[in-house]
């Protein structure tokens, strides 16, 4: 009799769990304020459009007491589980609902939706996360389609300006001096997403990417802005070319920015031409940045929107807690006792084991996104190294040929670029400084910090990298030859006392310029130099933070 190839026990219970379990993804996350005078017919309206929305997807019709505004919870046959909880002392409203997947089997979508009684109105919040069970097929993020709804018909705002019915058109310098203000503002949350026309074109619609299908899906959640050529302009004049967006390019403006102190490439900028080489096309592009700007939103901005609006388990289970503590009030005998004891007992048991599951499903999630983070790590360090020997090949070649030294600083960071990368870094709030003094700076100090760069290049940074007396000698010769010297910043152990002025935020650090070169006296540009810097032991380069002026201290 020939023995049947079955799988043995180990790989069948394998086989079941892979069945049974459930990857869990964040999606999109969402939170606005809804301003108004009657908080009170505002929490029902705002209610009442959730529910709307809830009902077309239920399956089954909700519940009378649904309507009214009552807690309650949809099961059965044909429809789609849909549950709220009205905590009204509170004054908080959420519901949860499960989607499935009209395309993809075994997939569904689990919408939290909130709303709570704020001292500045109504605040409103979505959570969107994807279920899989079977073959996790890739998605196009985006968020709940009635945020749109509810954002039109009862004016919701996100850090202070209004979502709209649209992309916000910037075609003045007025509105450049909004969008500015915006896109400084410390306490903004959600990112600007700035989609530039043609150029020389002022037609909203002459974008590359669809600003439209960008704004509809990412509503509540981003800002788009679709930005003119004649505003683009003025927005290069007031942050600066680094920062700039032109000629059908897409710039991504995350929180916390500063054109004096933040580097080009935490604010990415996608060309217009590798936007239309994108692997799949343009609209594969809008896919990729629609799905970066909503995984933001729940990577960065979990712990803040859970502060404002908990999660529906949480409010679950306040509404348990409350209601545990009504039934023990209410109980006169110990038999009535036990029984509520061994009700919560079965209860909390059933939640146990549901936070257990699911928070196995998102370390799961976790886990992914952590292996995918290593390889990722890897692969950009096997890329630094090839470009490392790439460096000193043509470090090699360029020691033959002389570097040119320019009469102005307008085009700093390119020549950066091309003969200091990899040794010494200038910060933007070093260039930025440079070009504000570089007409009262004259000829002398322009060329004076320019060599004074490439004096830190050529002999400073293989004196830290390699030590030996060679290196020091050459490096305190180069300097006094330019009659240059080095000394710790003025401002030494005072450094705080003077707020940012000695500091600048590199690789997500405040680190202060401790050392600094110098020369000539009094405080005007044509008559003193000053470049002040530090060494990262990290990278191994010099980072500079300020030049060519003085900066603030005791003396002045």
């Amino acid at each position: 009799m020939r023995k049947e190839n079955r799988p043995n026990l180990f790989e069948r219970l394998a086989l079941q769990a892979r069945r049974t379990s459930s990857k869990v993804r964040p999606v999109s996350q969402v939170t606005a304020i809804i301003s108004c005078e009657n908080l009170d017919q505002k929490f029902d309206d705002v209610r009442y459009e959730i529910l709307k929305w809830a009902s077309k997807r239920s399956g089954r019709p909700l519940q009378e007491a649904a309507w009214r505004g009552k807690s309650f919870e949809l099961q059965g046959v044909g429809a789609q589980p849909v549950e709220a909880t009205h905590l009204k002392e509170q004054g908080y409203y959420a519901l949860i609902l499960d989607d499935n997947d009209k395309e993809i089997p075994q997939r569904n979508w689990k919408t939290e939706a909130a709303i709570a009684k704020h001292e500045s109105g109504i605040l409103f919040g979505t959570r969107l996360f994807c279920v899989t069970r079977g073959k996790d097929t890739p998605f196009v993020s985006s968020v709940p389609g009635f945020i749109r709804q509810i954002a039109e018909n009862h004016g919701a705002t996100i850090d202070g300006r209004p979502v709209g019915r649209g992309p916000w058109i910037v075609n003045s310098k007025v509105k450049v001096k909004q969008l500015v203000a915006l896109l400084v503002d410390r306490k903004r949350e959600q990112e600007i997403c700035v989609i530039s026309t043609k150029n020389e074109s002022e037609d909203p619609i002459s974008t590359l990417v669809d600003s439209e299908k960008i704004f509809a899906r990412t509503v509540g959640a981003v800002h788009v802005v679709v930005l003119t050529s004649k505003a683009s302009h003025e927005l290069t004049r007031m942050i600066g070319k680094e920062f700039s967006v032109f000629q059908q390019s897409v710039r991504t403006y995350r929180p916390g920015f500063n054109p004096d102190e933040s580097e080009w490439h935490e604010h990415p900028l996608a060309l217009a031409q590798k936007i239309s080489v994108w692997d799949g096309g343009v609209s594969a592009f809008e896919d990729f940045l629609i799905t970066q700007c909503l995984r933001r939103t729940v990577a960065e901005a979990r712990m803040k929107s859970e502060q404002k609006l908990p999660s529906y388990a949480l409010v679950k289970e306040i509404d348990r807690k409350t209601k545990r503590e009504q039934r023990r009030e209410a109980a006169k005998s110990d038999e009535e006792m036990l029984t509520l004891m061994d009700e919560e007992n079965s209860d909390l048991r059933k939640q146990l084991q549901k936070e257990n599951e699911e928070n196995g499903q998102l370390l799961s999630e976790a886990e992914e996104e952590r292996d995918q983070a290593i390889a990722e790590l890897n692969e950009a360090k096997n890329r630094i190294m090839s470009l490392e020997h790439r460096m000193l090949y043509l470090e090699s070649i360029q020691k033959k040929s002389k570097v040119p030294i320019p009469n102005t600083f307008g085009d700093l960071e390119k020549w950066s670029q091309n003969h200091l990368a990899g040794k010494v870094f200038i910060h933007n709030r070093a260039i930025r400084a440079a070009q504000k003094v570089e007409e009262a700076c004259g000829p002398d100090n322009i060329r004076l910090a320019y060599e004074a760069l490439l004096t830190l290049r050529d002999c400073y940074v293989p004196m830290r990298r390699e030590g030996g007396q060679k290196y020091k000698k050459k490096y305190q010769q180069q300097l006094q030859d330019k009659g240059l010297e080095e000394t710790s910043a003025f401002a030494g152990a005072r450094a705080g006392q003077y707020g940012d002025t000695y500091f600048i935020e590199f690789r997500g650090r405040r680190i202060e310029m401790d050392r600094h070169l110098k020369k000539g006296t009094g405080r005007t540009p044509r008559t003193c130099f000053r470049l002040y810097f530090f060494w990262d032991s990290d990278t191994k380069q010099v980072v500079v933070g300020s030049f060519p002026a003085h900066l603030k201290n005791k003396a002045t």
